[in-house]
């Protein structure tokens, strides 16, 4: 019986390339919908990412998964602390990588400035909730718990990686790839050692509070090359 769970459970990995819907879905209705503000396409990946996981959810039920399976579990207060450390270390390297790769005038693809709270309301609610849950969900639960049962796990964490930063680029750039390829090794070893996806989650949240909530309200761009901030 456990060997026939087992065969079960390996048959979902052909649903990988879920994680990539909510970037699929969101280019299809911004094309269609064409916002008119900024904010506009944050609301519908938002949308998006949910109805996303949703789908996950009831493939994972399918193939007996449960949330505790993919990472939902262990949670512990000293992990804030190890996620706040990771934190600091991820945005003091972003800072030395973001004045390399301005010299040579590589950025982010993104450009806002908040008019009124609402929109920072927006944002709050796209980049600090609804991403980290979903995209650690996605690319950490759910495709390193799924690839290692198939490769060994370093090589399962190195795919996850590559196409984390994969997922930023086409709405980004390779600014956005190449910061996030150096990131995302963080969230990922906080995974693995401490067997949760919590650490990685708020580590996460406190990286997109920081950039697309911060820097905007701080400097008035959101622009993380700023030079004011980042020496270009």
């Amino acid at each position: 019986m456990k060997d026939k769970k087992i065969t079960k459970q390996n048959k979902a990995i052909f649903w990988i390339p879920i994680i990539f819907l909510p970037i699929a879905l969101t280019g299809l209705l911004c094309a269609i919908m064409r916002p008119s503000y900024w904010w506009g396409a944050n609301i519908i990946y938002a949308l998006a990412c949910w109805l996303s996981l949703i789908v996950l959810y009831f493939v994972l039920r399918k193939y007996e998964y449960g949330l505790k399976d993919i990472g939902w579990r262990n949670f512990k207060v000293r992990d804030i602390g190890w996620a706040v450390l990771f934190f600091v270390i991820a945005i003091c390297l972003w800072w030395g990588l973001s004045i390399g790769l301005s010299k040579i005038g590589v950025g982010w693809e993104i450009e806002y400035r908040f008019a009124n709270p609402f929109e920072v309301l927006i944002i709050f609610l796209f980049a600090v909730i609804t991403a980290p849950i979903c995209e650690e969900t996605f690319f950490r639960g759910y495709l390193i718990t799924i690839l290692s049962k198939r490769i060994v796990l370093w090589l399962a964490c190195v795919f996850s990686i590559i196409l984390f930063a994969l997922y930023h680029f086409f709405p980004f750039g390779i600014g956005a790839f190449i910061h996030i390829l150096f990131w995302a090794p963080f969230p990922t070893i906080l995974f693995v050692w401490r067997k949760s996806i919590y650490p990685g989650l708020i580590m996460h949240a406190l990286t997109n509070l920081f950039a697309w909530a911060m820097l905007p309200l701080l400097f008035g761009t959101s622009n993380p090359l700023l030079p004011l901030l980042f020496g270009g």
